[in-house]
C-alpha cells in the first residue's frame, strides 16, 4: 500500500528485475484513490443551491445516486486504467442513456477522466464520480488486470497477430486508418517509430518524472473565469467566483497542489479583464465588487506564498510570477485606482519598467520580502501573519 501511493510503476520496475505478477497485481490494485473526500472535493463546486434542486446540481450527489441505484456496470481495472458503464435512468421527457466512462490514475490519485456525456465544466461529471465511487466501495468485486503490455509480453507471434486482426477488425470503422498508419511507419526502416525503444502503454501508469497531481481542466477554468468577469455586473456570478475561492481555499487546505495551480489560473484570467485597460485610460477606480475580489486574490495568495508546507522552488516560481504580474499596466495598485498616464490601449499588457515603485500592486506589492522574511516594505503593518484557510476568513494578522 505504501509502494502504490508514493512510487511510481515505473520507479518500481527499475529498483527491482523482475516484479512478480502477484505484487505487480497488489500495487496496481492499491494505487487507486482511497477517499472519497477527494472525489467530492473535485465533483462540488462549494456552494450550496436550494434544497429542491441539489440533487440535479450536485453531481457528487447524482453520482451517488447512480451508485446507489446500480447505474454502474461492466467495471473493469486493466493496470492504471478504469473503466465502465453508468445509465442514466430515463426521465420524463428524456430516454435510458448509457456512457461510457474512463479513468486513468496513479499514486492514489485520478490523473485523467474521460467520459461521452462530454460535459464541459470545471469539476467531474455524475458518471465519474459514479465510477470512482464504485470502484472505492467495491474494489473487491473490479475485474483486475495486469497492464496491457505485461499480457502481450505473453503472447507468441501467432496470438499477437490473431490479437491485432481481431482489435481492428471489431473496431476496424475507428482504428483502421491509424492501424495502417502505424503499419506504415513500422515497416520503414529508419522511422521515427522504429528509433524509439518499447512502445506507450495508457495502462503502465505515470514515469518517474511526470507531476502526480489530480486531474484538473485548465481550459475549463479560464474559460467559466473569463465568461464570469464578463457577466461581472451580476450577482449571480460573483457568488460563483468566491466559490471558486473557496474551492482554492480548501485545496490549500488539503495542501494538494491544485489550489495553486487554479489560483495562477484564475489570476491571469481576472488580469486579462478587459474593464481594466478601460479603467486605466479613463483614470477611474473599478468597482466596489470587483475590489472585493481583488481582495480575495490577494489574501489566497498571501495563504499561497506564505504556506509553510511549500517548497522553495515552488516559491520561487510564484515569486517570479507575481513580480511579473506586478509589472503589467493593468495590474490594479493597492488603492484600486488608475494613474492617467496612459500610453494608449496598445498597452495595456504590457510590462511597464517605470512604474512607480512606491505604488504596490493591490494583490502582491509585499508578497516577495514577506515570503523570505526580510523587512516589510512600505505601508504594510509591522505584525505577523498568520495563515487561516477556514472558509470566509482571509489572512489575518496576530
Amino acid at each position: 500500500r505504501r509502494v502504490a501511493e508514493t512510487w511510481a510503476f515505473e520507479q518500481v520496475e527499475e529498483r527491482f528485475s523482475r516484479v512478480p505478477e502477484p505484487v505487480q497485481k497488489r500495487i496496481v490494485f492499491w494505487s487507486f484513490p482511497r477517499s472519497e473526500r477527494e472525489i467530492c472535493m473535485y465533483s462540488s463546486l462549494g456552494y450550496h443551491p436550494p434544497e429542491g434542486e441539489r440533487d440535479s446540481r450536485v453531481p457528487f450527489n447524482r453520482g451517488l445516486n447512480l451508485l446507489q441505484s446500480g447505474a454502474v456496470d461492466r467495471v473493469l481495472q486493466v493496470g492504471f486504467h478504469l473503466s465502465g458503464i453508468v445509465t442514466e435512468p430515463p426521465g420524463p421527457t428524456e430516454p435510458e442513456r448509457s456512457y461510457h466512462v474512463s479513468i486513468s490514475f496513479d499514486r492514489c490519485k485520478i490523473t485523467s477522466v474521460s467520459c461521452a456525456c462530454d460535459n464541459r465544466d470545471i469539476f467531474y461529471c455524475a458518471h465519474v464520480v459514479a465510477l470512482s465511487l464504485h470502484r472505492i466501495r467495491h474494489a473487491r468485486q473490479v475485474e483486475l488486470r495486469l497492464p496491457i503490455s505485461e499480457t502481450l509480453s505473453q503472447m507468441n507471434r501467432d496470438q499477437l497477430q490473431k490479437f491485432v486482426q481481431y482489435l481492428i477488425s471489431a473496431h476496424h470503422t475507428e482504428v483502421l486508418p491509424t492501424a495502417q498508419r502505424l503499419a506504415d511507419e513500422i515497416l520503414l526502416l529508419g522511422s521515427e517509430i522504429n528509433r524509439v525503444h518499447g512502445a506507450p502503454d495508457p495502462t503502465a501508469g505515470a514515469g518517474i518524472e511526470d507531476a502526480n497531481c489530480w486531474h484538473l481542466d485548465e481550459e475549463q477554468i479560464q474559460e467559466q473565469v473569463k465568461q464570469l468577469l464578463s457577466n461581472g455586473g451580476y450577482y449571480g456570478a460573483s457568488k460563483q467566483l468566491q466559490s471558486m475561492f473557496n474551492k482554492v481555499r480548501e485545496m490549500l487546505r488539503m495542501r494538494d497542489s491544485n489550489g495553486a495551480r487554479m489560483l495562477i489560473l484564475m489570476t491571469e484570467q481576472f488580469l486579462q479583464d478587459p474593464r481594466l485597460a478601460l479603467w486605466r485610460q479613463q483614470g477611474a477606480g473599478m468597482t466596489d465588487k470587483c475590489r472585493q475580489l481583488w481582495d480575495e486574490l490577494g489574501a489566497l495568495w498571501v495563504c499561497v506564498v506564505l504556506s509553510p508546507h511549500c517548497k522553495l522552488e515552488e516559491r520561487a516560481l510564484w515569486l517570479q510570477l507575481l513580480k511579473k504580474w506586478n509589472k503589467l499596466d493593468v495590474c490594479p495598485l493597492e488603492e484600486g485606482n488608475y494613474s492617467c498616464d496612459s500610453t494608449g490601449p496598445g498597452t495595456a499588457l504590457q510590462a511597464n519598467p517605470n512604474r512607480s515603485p512606491g505604488r504596490e500592486s493591490r494583490c502582491w506589492g509585499g508578497l516577495e520580502g514577506l515570503s523570505r522574511g526580510r523587512e516589510l516594505p512600505p505601508g504594510l503593518p509591522r505584525q505577523k501573519m498568520k495563515t487561516n484557510y477556514s472558509k470566509g476568513n482571509k489572512t489575518q494578522p496576530e
